[in-house]
């Protein structure tokens, strides 16, 4: 079966969720912000010291680890996979980021989109 699979990584802070998701959004601000960090706050979850900050989670990995597993065993077709922080551009992004790469690693392609990577409070 193919699988045609969207991740869509966003901040709470712009509003709600996108009405498309077909699965339960995941919300990973339980992790370290990395905005706190200055020598971070200003890259975004593509960076990778932003993703390898947040690989230093054991429970980061695991839950990238058991969300790749349900994936892997989904028997819907279509999946549209939401990813959420406070404001879209550190964890929620890596999250999205390092999920797709690890589900091209089991032969999966997926599409990854940022709603809100670029957006900057006032």
């Amino acid at each position: 079966m193919s699988l045609d699979i969207t991740i869509i990584s966003y901040g709470c802070r712009w509003g709600t969720h996108p009405v498309e998701l077909t699965w339960t959004p995941l919300d990973v601000r339980k992790f370290g912000n990395p905005h706190h960090n200055p020598k971070l706050r200003n890259l975004r979850g593509t960076d990778k010291p932003v993703q390898d900050e947040l690989l230093a989670y054991e429970a980061f990995v695991a839950l990238l680890n058991e969300m790749t597993r349900k994936i892997v065993k989904s028997e819907q077709s279509k999946l549209i996979f939401g990813v959420y922080c406070t404001a879209g551009r550190h964890r929620s992004v890596a999250f999205a980021e390092l999920l797709a790469e690890n589900l091209r690693l089991h032969g999966i392609s997926s599409t990854v989109l940022h709603r809100d990577k670029d957006k900057v409070r006032k």
